[in-house]
């Protein structure tokens, strides 16, 4: 706002709210209008009661106006009762307004009469506004609404009985509220919602200003400006501040219901082709159902092929031993290894987990396996990767794709790169320490792109490698607990130092005793490489 205009508003607010004679607030006596000892007195009065007319014309429209909008909205949307009660606090508002209005008119004989009226509008007000910090910002209503429910009915006989008690009965629960408030905030039993800042700054204002009403009634500060009635500006700030928030939570909420109806939109579509998968695999189902022998009869060999995709022998490499072991969860599992010796003699050691079980996580191994016999030899293990994540991409065998690592191995050191595969852990003879080496960058054939780095480490006599599918960690016992990556640890630090073969059934063993009784959910596979004693570095 411009000063000038800035000025000008002040000055027509001082005027409109300056009072003749001492008045006891909104429950008790109403705002006159300044008789002036002027030679124009006539005329400067006539002036003034036409804007002290005006001044309450306009703010008795204006809680009127938001009465009627807020209870439509809550009409519209009875779930958000914090429009009804806002809407009854300006509904309270307007009868102050207009029992001080009839104040201006009424006989004296009617004056104690409108003076209670006002003394229960303005608990009424309070009531209410309190009913709507409970709506905002509790889950549940406090228990206490009743009892301030019980004792504003209780002061509203009060003044009627005992009008002298208008005053400090008000006073008295407006101060309970603000005790209420504060209570609720410091035990920070509230709800945090979006955009309340604003809401809670206008209930700061409209306290400011009320305590200012009190202090100005009971005669501890003059009046402000000459105005003795600034608690009207104090609920047209709570107003303005709820009205920001309100449409602030319509704005929020027509941004989520778009986002919802978006989400909606490709869920039902979702929906859709999962049903139609879903139908199609029950039609399926039912024709394997009729001819269940034949069902069979394929099982068994698409498990026979499954396995077939896993090296009929070990590798024989100079200076390394080796031992593997594969336990699918179904007739066709996702875990997958192999073995390539490269030209240089180093063993090259493919290790993958497809997503999934039984047949289309077999489609996935065999076709690595065909990628990894054709690629294996590569010298840069990143490059075959690449290579993998191509080709899996433009088979679109959707949602699968491939966990891979693969590495390089010598008598004298290691490198590894991991497509999403558990680290490889790696058991040094000579300190008895487990350290783990390389997690990696995405799947291969997922939607995510690498890129896939090497990771290096250097090897020992008597040092042993163990790839294991992340089965083994996250094998479950009876009471459904993993058995989890520091335990996996722990077994293979305990079993290792064994040779290659027998390390694999002591890791058996352990998977074993800790599955008791459960069935088995996860394949479980391992792979261990151990330097031999005495092998020369390379």
């Amino acid at each position: 706002m411009h000063r000038p205009t800035f000025h000008l508003a002040a000055a027509l607010s001082v005027l409109l709210w300056t009072a003749a004679a001492p008045a006891q607030g909104p429950a008790a006596a109403p705002l006159r209008a300044v008789v002036l000892k002027t030679p124009d007195a006539a005329a400067l009065q006539l002036a003034t009661a036409r804007l002290d007319t005006i001044r309450r014309t306009v703010f008795t429209a204006i809680p009127a106006f938001l009465t009627l909008l807020h209870l439509a909205l809550f009409l519209s949307y009875p779930k958000a009762r914090e429009n009804l009660f806002h809407a009854l606090t300006m509904a309270a508002f307007a009868s102050i307004v207009l029992s001080e209005r009839g104040h201006a008119s009424a006989a004296s004989a009617e004056l104690p009469l409108l003076s209670r009226l006002t003394t229960s509008f303005v608990l009424a007000l309070i009531f209410f506004l309190l009913l709507t910090y409970y709506a905002i910002r509790t889950h549940v209503f406090p228990h206490t609404w009743r009892v301030f429910a019980a004792v504003g009915a209780a002061l509203s006989v009060l003044t009627f009985l005992h009008p002298q008690a208008s005053g400090w009965s008000w006073y008295a629960y407006f101060g309970l509220m603000i005790a209420e408030v504060v209570r609720l905030e410091v035990a920070g039993h509230i709800v945090e919602r979006e955009g309340v800042r604003v809401l809670l700054v206008g209930f700061a204002i409209l306290g400011t200003v009320i305590l200012l009403q009190i202090l100005i009634e009971i005669g501890a500060i003059p009046p402000i400006a000459g105005s003795r009635g600034i608690y009207v500006y104090g609920l047209l700030a709570f107003a303005v501040s709820m009205s920001l928030f309100l449409s602030q939570s319509f704005a929020r909420t027509r941004r989520h219901l778009e986002q919802r109806l978006a989400e909606v939109s490709a869920l039902a579509q979702q929906v859709l082709d999962q049903e139609r998968t879903a139908h199609e695999q029950d039609l399926r189902r039912h024709l394997l159902e009729a001819e269940n022998a034949r069902k069979t009869a394929e099982i068994e060999r698409a498990r026979t092929l499954q396995l077939s995709m896993l090296p009929a022998a070990l590798p024989v490499v100079d200076g390394l031993e080796t031992a593997a072991v594969m336990l699918p969860a179904t007739e066709v599992g996702g875990d997958y290894y192999d073995f390539r010796i490269a030209a240089d003699g180093s063993l090259v050691v493919a290790f993958g987990d497809a997503t999934g079980h039984g047949v289309a996580a077999g489609i996935m191994v065999t076709a690595v396996k065909a990628l990894f016999s054709t690629l294996g030899g590569a010298e840069s293990l990143p490059s075959v990767l690449a290579e993998c994540d191509r080709v899996l991409r433009e088979m679109q065998v959707k949602p699968l794709h491939m966990c891979l690592a693969l590495a390089r191995l010598t008598p004298g050191s290691v490198t590894l790169c991991s497509a999403a595969m558990p680290p490889v852990l790696i058991h040094r003879s000579a300190t008895g320490t487990v350290e783990e080496l390389g997690t990696g960058g995405p799947p291969v054939g997922s939607r995510l792109a690498g890129p896939w780095r090497e990771h290096h480490a250097a090897l020992a006599p008597g040092d042993t490698l163990l790839f294991a599918s992340d089965g083994f960690a996250e094998h479950l016992d009876a009471a459904d607990n993993p058995f989890g990556y520091e335990q996996a640890a722990e077994a293979f630090r305990a079993a290792a130092g064994a040779p290659a073969p027998e390390i694999v059934e002591r890791l058996l063993a352990r998977v074993a005793a800790w599955r008791g009784n459960r069935e088995q959910g996860d394949d479980v596979t391992f792979v261990v490489v151990r330097v031999a004693s005495g092998s020369a570095r390379r």
